[in-house]
């Protein structure tokens, strides 16, 4: 499910320990390829409802905080909770202290001297919860409040790289199909981009209502994680699509990828060839 989850971010991964029940994805960087931070979120929450999933999740400005509210502020039915980064020391102070990911002596000794909730312990005097509770509970409160770094167990992608957009409601309008198509490319050239590679083959699929789906392929000459000429040869293969019905989700694949070429620039025109030229590939493709 993690690797999965490479279509929205090219850093998901698990929550440390023996069983870990948390997936948890960076969301750094993203809002300008969804819009927000608030709407690439709510893609993962409705891609995990396409697949017959249910999830609860949390958009939060640390892994601590975001594990808590998902796992705990989340139970009451909300599938997505959103903690704005100023609003973190208050999201936390009303949850139960096993919302610090403590070990079970440490929780059990803080409930013992009726220490129940996370604002509980926010209330000590911070200069002594090391002395008197050991490192580990400033730790996990610092954690929590993203003022000490954290990171989680990150997992290798898929080797198909895959981006998606799903709809509220379906879409049949063709421009407002070409717009999602470029924000997916733009997506997709930006997670190849990461890894330094190039798309050579991209598959998109249209999932249509009450209807099979529609599927294109294009093929490339040359790697490229220009999402410019991808959008400029797929639009030429979507002007000949037919569409069933209402489209409710777009995905785009890159099926083959290979690395980007890097070359010193020429000086003069005579010391480039065919093989390297990119013009020569643009108009192949």
């Amino acid at each position: 499910m993690a690797k999965w989850c490479h279509r929205f971010s090219p850093t998901t991964g698990l929550e440390l320990g023996d069983s870990p029940e948390t997936i948890l994805l960076d969301a750094t960087n993203l809002a300008p390829l969804y819009g927000s931070e608030e709407s690439f979120a709510a893609q993962v929450i409705e891609g995990f409802r396409r697949l017959g999933l249910e999830v609860r999740g949390a958009l939060a400005s640390s892994i601590g905080a975001a594990w808590a509210v998902a796992r705990l502020a989340a139970a009451g039915g909300e599938r997505l909770t959103v903690v704005p980064s100023d609003q973190t020391q208050d999201a936390l102070a009303g949850l139960p202290i096993a919302a610090l990911r403590l070990d079970d002596g440490l929780r059990e000794t803080l409930q013992d001297l009726g220490v129940q909730r996370v604002g509980d312990v926010l209330a000590l005097p911070r200069d002594q919860l090391r002395s008197r509770f050991g490192p580990q509970l400033l730790l996990r409160v610092d954690q929590s409040l993203g003022v000490a770094r954290e990171v989680f167990a990150a997992v290798e992608p898929p080797e198909e790289l895959v981006v998606e957009q799903s709809f509220e409601y379906p879409q049949s309008n063709r421009e407002a199909l070409h717009g999602i198509v470029d924000e997916l490319l733009r997506r997709l050239a930006w997670m190849l981009a990461r890894r330094c590679a190039g798309a050579l083959r991209l598959a998109c699929r249209f999932e249509c209502e009450g209807a099979p789906a529609a599927e294109l392929e294009i093929g490339l000459f040359q790697p490229t994680a220009d999402p410019g000429r991808l959008l400029e040869i797929l639009e030429l293969e979507m002007e000949r699509l037919r569409l069933r019905a209402p489209a409710t989700a777009i995905s785009l694949r890159a099926v083959r990828h290979g690395p980007l070429a890097e070359r010193q620039g020429a000086l003069f025109d005579e010391q480039r060839n065919l093989e390297s030229s990119w013009r020569l590939a643009r108009l192949v493709d």
